[in-house]
């Protein structure tokens, strides 16, 4: 199996990262909700570059992508940001984009593709289709006249095949 298939195939969904309150030690908790325990479609480019990061920096304990500098235990909130910062000044990503703009960003080219709201909400880890509507409702088309233009267009070949199968008008023709 190639680094990449590994990459994909064995996601780490199992924990999430938090900090013990009373001594500030980061370790990885249980995910948010039972939805967060999903596998996440990665197009080749991600991979690609997930492959590149364990082939150059490497992993840390039990395969984790990012760790601290000593690879001991996973990256805080403030690390994570810190990274994020810098990466945006060395780039063109405008400097107010979080990372969790890049969340909505993938929810917004799923549905500008036409992704359903139950694909839509699986990718994301939504509990329920309501908190992906809630969520991303704007996102989608806005059918305004769609509706009434099917219903007459329907409307209109019905009419039309009425006419033809009419016995009336075939003993005209």
């Amino acid at each position: 199996m190639s680094l990449l298939q590994r990459a994909y195939v064995q996601p780490s969904t199992e924990r999430s990262p938090a900090t013990d309150g009373s001594s500030g030690t980061a370790y990885l908790g249980p995910l948010k909700t039972r939805a967060s325990y999903r596998t996440v479609e990665a197009p080749d480019v991600v991979l690609e570059a997930l492959a590149w990061h364990i082939k150059h920096i490497g992993t840390g304990p039990d395969g984790l992508l990012f760790v601290t500098p000593l690879k001991s235990v996973p990256i805080r909130d403030q690390t994570f940001d810190s990274t994020w910062h810098a990466m945006r000044r060395q780039t063109d990503v405008r400097q107010d984009v979080t990372s969790h703009d890049l969340r909505h960003h993938y929810a917004s080219v799923l549905i500008s593709a036409g992704c359903s709201v139950p694909i839509v909400q699986r990718a994301m880890g939504h509990a329920t289709p309501m908190e992906t509507l809630n969520t991303y409702t704007h996102w989608w088309p806005q059918d305004k006249g769609r509706t009434r233009s099917i219903v007459e267009a329907a409307h209109r070949r019905q009419t039309r095949d009425d006419r033809v199968d009419d016995p009336a008008d075939s003993s005209r023709t």
